[in-house]
């Protein structure tokens, strides 16, 4: 569940979606993100 929110989270980014909202929206931390984004 974790790896699916981080990859539905990067890809609301490449959309253009605000950081913040996309952090909220999916419950995850910014250090979550950080160690995803290759």
């Amino acid at each position: 569940m974790h790896e699916q929110a981080i990859k539905i989270a990067l890809r609301m980014l490449e959309q253009g979606i605000d950081r913040d909202q996309v952090l909220a929206a999916t419950q995850l931390s910014e250090a979550d993100l950080a160690a995803n984004n290759h």
